[in-house]
């Protein structure tokens, strides 16, 4: 039973976390699309080189913060895997 509710708990927080990653890529997806949007509305020659490093600073922002939390769920994921399969294991101790 308490392995059952461990599962559901492991679940849940998984599921979670992982729509909180989607929140924010989606977020950071609009941010950087407006960014495009605004540059785009410009003509060509009035574009300055500041307009252009500040773009290209927010795309690598953008990408860092993605590929960090992405880091951060594997982890996290992978902890609470660890954590479930070694309650897991203490159960079948105490059974056996």
């Amino acid at each position: 039973m308490d392995e059952a509710m461990d599962f559901d708990n492991y679940a849940g927080s998984v599921k979670h976390s992982l729509e909180k990653v989607f929140e924010i890529f989606t977020l950071l997806a609009i941010v950087f699309l407006f960014n495009q949007l605004v540059i785009c509305e410009r003509k060509v020659n009035e574009i300055k080189q500041e307009v252009v490093f500040a773009s290209f600073l927010l795309a690598t922002f953008a990408v860092l913060n993605m590929c960090v939390l992405t880091l951060l769920i594997i982890q996290t994921t992978q902890n609470e895997g660890i954590y479930f399969q070694n309650n897991e294991l203490r159960s079948q101790m105490h059974r056996g």
